[in-house]
């Protein structure tokens, strides 16, 4: 990748450059291929039996109507969500752009089919598949970094290094859950605390508080887009990965806005592709995987060079 422009490298440049740089590398896809692969002919791990346990247990005497009505459809859609889920899907995750394409992808099999996980097992499983999908993720990230860097200061795929962007990512991640558990505590507390002082507004606050929510979380995705980009390309730590992910996209807002935007429309059009794919046949679902690998790499290797660019730029213009 060309670290100096007279331009800065646009949106469409950067899809260029990641899939230019997936056809040339084909290697890059098969560790998505491998996961995908799992996910379809592996074991099925259901969590449908805790479910169902845990929604029971969930309380509706003495709640208001409307939100007594609330309850029970998001009871029903716990149940439903139970009896589909996958435990192994944890393993596809969006933190390191590894979003795999067999979660939602084909119907579940039947409960007698699938291996239910107790309450034990699950609290060790879970981290488990958290930390394995974090980590194919980095290796993932490393080996597209590895094909984008150029001259001097290239030195190709190391295990070191994605192992390195591993820990980093792991803390990254455990630092947004915390944060994120925080919020979802205090929000909680002082929605609870006010649907009791004013139970006719309760409704209220339940969609104010979740709107609010729902935005906060969105301009946080936005704000932290590059940070394990950072972490990809210069091994900084996850408190300098989000300094330069902020600059990144303050300075840069529009172009990232377009980048964000432009990668979300390609996959979810191509997951409408795929999930037509899928029930014409085993071929047809290979065909998809491969698809989806591909279509994967490019858009995380147009990603990484966009981040790369226009941080370099920022570096370039303190300089002066």
């Amino acid at each position: 990748m060309a670290q100096e422009t007279s331009q800065p490298l646009g949106v469409v440049d950067s899809l260029s450059v990641g899939f230019r740089v997936a056809q040339r590398h084909l290697w890059l896809v098969l560790l998505p291929v491998i996961a995908d692969l799992w996910l379809w002919l592996g074991p099925h791990l259901s969590v449908a039996e805790l479910t169902s346990r845990w929604v029971s247990a969930l309380p509706t005497a003495g709640l208001p109507a409307d939100v007594a009505q609330m309850t029970e459809v998001s009871r029903q859609l716990l149940l439903e969500a139970g009896r589909q889920f996958n435990l192994l899907w944890l393993m596809s995750n969006g933190l390191t752009w590894f979003s795999l394409l067999m979660p939602g992808l084909l119907a579940s099999p039947s409960a007698s089919s699938a291996t239910q996980v107790s309450a034990g097992w699950l609290l060790m499983v879970v981290p488990l598949l958290l930390a394995g999908g974090l980590g194919m993720g980095s290796f993932f990230l490393t080996g597209i970094v590895s094909r984008l860097e150029e001259g001097p200061e290239a030195t190709g795929f190391s295990v070191r290094r994605a192992l390195r962007l591993w820990l980093m990512v792991m803390a990254y991640g455990l630092l947004l859950a915390l944060l994120a558990l925080a919020f979802l505590f205090a929000a909680s507390l002082f929605l609870s605390l006010a649907a009791l002082a004013l139970p006719a507004l309760a409704t209220f606050l339940v969609s104010l508080g979740a709107l609010v929510a729902g935005w906060a979380t969105l301009w946080a995705y936005f704000m932290l887009y590059f940070v394990v980009a950072a972490m990809a390309w210069d091994g900084v730590s996850p408190s300098q990965a989000v300094w330069r992910s902020v600059n990144v996209v303050g300075r840069n807002f529009w172009g990232t806005l377009g980048l964000v935007l432009l990668t979300a429309l390609i996959m979810a059009g191509f997951r409408l592709i795929w999930q037509r794919l899928a029930p014409l046949g085993p071929a047809a679902v290979v065909l998809s995987i491969v698809g989806n690998a591909f279509l994967l790499t490019g858009l995380a290797a147009a990603r990484l060079a966009f981040y790369r660019d226009r941080y370099l730029r920022w570096q370039q213009a303190l300089v002066k």
